[in-house]
Order: C-alpha cells, then structure tokens, then sequence
C-alpha cells in the first residue's frame, strides 16, 4: 500500500490518534499532509508510530510481530 492509502487506512476511524499522540499533534500532521508540506522523515515517523514499515520504496505495511 502507498502512503496515501496507510494514511487513509489509519485515519478512518474516529479519535485514530489516542493512545499513539495528542489531538493537536496528529491534527497538525494531517494538515501539513493535506498540503504538502510534510517531509519525508516526517511522514515515515508517523506511519511507523501506527505500526506501519517501508516494504519497498513505495510499499508500506503493517509490521509483523
């Protein structure tokens, strides 16, 4: 799955963010996505804290335990 569809898969549910950052910090991060704006490093920090991990150069998935 690309970036787009694990953001997408991790924010579909309501409050996605308790447990894992504040409110205002995953808020922010969607924002600056949305935009654009967002680095790389960025964007990875925040798929890994959901348990996501780089596949390929464009793959991400759920990690295995």
């Amino acid at each position: 799955m690309t970036k787009d569809e694990a953001i997408k898969e991790i924010t579909k549910n309501p409050k996605w963010y308790i447990g894992v950052m504040p409110q205002s910090t995953a808020s922010n991060f969607l924002a600056s996505y949305r935009k654009g704006m967002s680095k790389e490093k960025t964007i990875n920090s925040f798929l890994s804290k959901f348990g996501y991990e780089l596949k390929t150069e464009s793959q991400w998935g759920k990690k295995k335990n």
